[in-house]
């Protein structure tokens, strides 16, 4: 009887040491699909610009007809766009919300698809 009691108490302090050291991040947003917008001054025939995530850590910037594959950072609200991991780029985005980003330079909307 005092083993299956010593067994039931090592049980339940293994579950609260188990369960205390998970932590749940709340500020993380996980960075995921592609989000359009389209350009309304271009006569051209490429007038979308796209940023598709890869990851958690690269994306594809799609700009007129050139592709750059960059690497981003997330700081609260705000994804930053690098090149090599540590040129930052003067290309930014605020988070409104997990279907629409905000481009921080020109107050674009861009849509996710």
């Amino acid at each position: 009887m005092l083993k299956r009691i010593f067994k039931v108490i090592n049980f339940l302090i293994t579950i609260v040491i188990v369960s205390s050291c998970s932590k749940d991040n709340t500020d993380f947003v996980e960075m995921n699909g592609r989000f359009n917008q389209e350009n309304t001054d271009c006569e051209g025939f490429d007038c979308t610009e796209y940023i598709q995530f890869i990851g958690n850590s690269q994306a594809d910037l799609g700009i007129g007809d050139i592709i750059y594959r960059v690497d981003y950072k997330i700081s609260g609200e705000k994804i930053d766009l690098f090149f090599d991991k540590d040129r930052k780029m003067n290309f930014s985005f605020i988070v409104k919300n997990e279907r629409t980003l905000l481009r921080a330079e020109d107050n674009t909307s861009w849509v996710k698809l």
